[in-house]
């Protein structure tokens, strides 16, 4: 929802969907500031997500101490991954004004190769995540009909990598230049990803109320 309320804000109050060339400077200055703030809530919101499944997990296949040492192993990944987005998101430009504010001296990291690189390894973590309990299943004492659907609902994340690809391929039209107008598209796919994320990881605690 935070990231989301940021997306309206950059939409109703400073013309994201318009070329930067026919905006004021603060509102472009504005909108850099703003979408520096809706990189932390996206990595924060992947973390967050892989681990609740994460603890989902532990809480449900945590008598293995083998699964249990993969489960920890998997969250230092996770946190791993979100600490050096995190870090290099904010330290991807020297000085860090200048990501917002190109009028001054200073330079920037390729983002385009940034986004490409942490959107691969968000999606290779996910990929780690779902696929990481299905041993567990097929363990469990259960129908062979019963551990087809238990591995279909953690399956179902599946769609999240999907849409990571799209997510990646539409930073190849991103522009450094023009950031109000070319970010649309990975805008989009960003929040569906998201989206997705979280229903995937609720689905799991849902089957009881289909019972």
């Amino acid at each position: 929802w935070a990231m989301a309320g940021v997306r309206f804000y950059q939409v109703i109050s400073l013309n994201y969907g318009r070329h930067a060339a026919t905006l004021p400077h603060k509102d472009v200055v504005g909108f850099q500031k703003s979408f520096l703030a809706v990189q932390e809530l996206y990595f924060l919101n992947a973390v967050l997500t892989k681990t609740a499944l994460l603890m989902l997990y532990h809480r449900v296949f945590g008598v293995s101490r083998k699964f249990s040492f993969a489960l920890c192993v998997a969250e230092v990944l996770v946190v791993s991954y979100f600490l050096v987005c995190v870090v290099l998101s904010i330290v991807g430009c020297q000085p860090v004004s200048y990501f917002w504010d190109k009028t001054g001296q200073g330079k920037c990291f390729n983002e385009v190769m940034f986004f490409r690189a942490n959107g691969i390894a968000n999606m290779l973590l996910d990929v780690m995540v779902l696929t990481l309990p299905l041993p567990m299943v097929w363990r469990l004492n259960l129908a062979l009909r019963q551990k087809l659907a238990v591995t279909g609902i953690f399956l179902l994340g599946s769609f999240t990598c999907v849409v990571s690809v799209f997510r990646i391929v539409a930073f190849e039209k991103s522009n450094q230049a023009d950031p109000t107008y070319t970010t649309i598209n990975t805008a989009m796919w960003s929040s569906i990803e998201q989206s997705l994320g979280i229903m995937c990881t609720c689905l799991p605690t849902l089957r009881p109320i289909f019972r």
